[in-house]
């Protein structure tokens, strides 16, 4: 059991390892930058340590647990879709590939691919889901479908 903290300077040492766990698993799920989701985690203990009443019988790190991680989704959920990409081609974002594949030297990238890449890609511009593209292709793992799928874009917006 965690000790009770004193002050906010010991709170945010006792919590620290808590914020870095939540940091990485947002930062690796939903691809976001590490830093800011710390410093999020850390608003969440301030904000917890202003509304803690000890008087509660309630644990100061199971209390302020819930506001590092409403900290940080708070700073996904606006993002999510975009940054996972999990919406359909045609809900893309303006000035993303879906909209200047028309041009010429889009279409010699995409000519340049791999046959299994080609079809991704297609299959993402006619408004598949991952999930749906996942399984057409009979792929064993969704983020990997993404991941390579993400991969490609950046290789074709660059």
């Amino acid at each position: 059991m965690m000790k009770q903290p004193n002050n906010l300077n010991e709170a945010i040492q006792i919590l620290t390892p808590v914020v870095r766990k939540l940091a990485r698993k947002y930062t690796r799920n939903h691809y976001h930058v590490y830093e800011d989701l710390m410093q999020d985690g850390y608003m969440g203990i301030c904000q917890a340590w202003e509304r803690y009443d000890p008087k509660r019988n309630t644990a100061f790190t199971t209390y302020a647990y819930f506001y590092i991680r409403k900290r940080m989704q708070d700073t996904i959920t606006p993002n999510w879709k975009h940054d996972n990409n999990t919406t359909p081609a045609d809900w893309a974002p303006e000035g993303s590939y879906t909209n200047d594949f028309d041009t010429f030297a889009a279409k010699h990238e995409f000519n340049k691919l791999d046959e299994y890449s080609q079809k991704l890609i297609s299959m993402r511009m006619e408004g598949y889901t991952f999930a749906e593209i996942a399984e057409e292709v009979g792929a064993q793992s969704l983020g990997k479908v993404r991941n390579h799928i993400l991969s490609i874009q950046e290789q074709l917006a660059s």
